[in-house]
């Protein structure tokens, strides 16, 4: 025999002889801890999936809420703006009415700077602002 194949027939001689039933039960063993740990995984990817759907969920209703905020400031700057021309519409007719052709020029005076108060008060808003750019 060779040196080699007697350094080969010395170490099969050294491995002890394995219970082929051990052997698969150690085995078993192992999947059975690997299949736990593969649950264990699996429930963390799930959470970590919901967790982001809940993100989302979260970033979509915020985007809503605001566009719906700004539209309400936009509808609600503009119904002012109409209220305020109604109102300038009111305070003009009620000049025009409450002058007559001998109404002195002081009273005149008066009732021109009135209406330009009027006006100033009243003057439409830059809705805007409000709207997104």
């Amino acid at each position: 025999m060779s040196e080699s194949d007697e350094r080969s027939a010395t170490a099969a001689e050294r491995m002890p002889a394995a219970d082929p039933l051990a052997t698969a039960a150690g085995l078993t063993e192992a999947l059975e801890g690997m299949t736990e740990a593969l649950a264990r995984v699996q429930a963390t990817v799930r959470r970590g999936r919901g967790v982001v759907i809940v993100l989302v969920l979260v970033v979509v209703v915020t985007a809503v809420v605001a566009f719906a905020a700004v539209f309400a400031q936009v509808s609600s700057c503009n119904s002012g703006n109409q209220t305020r021309a109604a109102d300038v519409m009111l305070w003009d007719h009620l000049a025009k009415i409450s002058l007559k052709p001998g109404t002195p020029p002081a009273q005149r005076a008066a009732d021109d700077r009135l209406l330009a108060f009027i006006r100033r008060t009243f003057k439409a808003r830059n809705c805007s602002i409000f709207r997104l750019r």
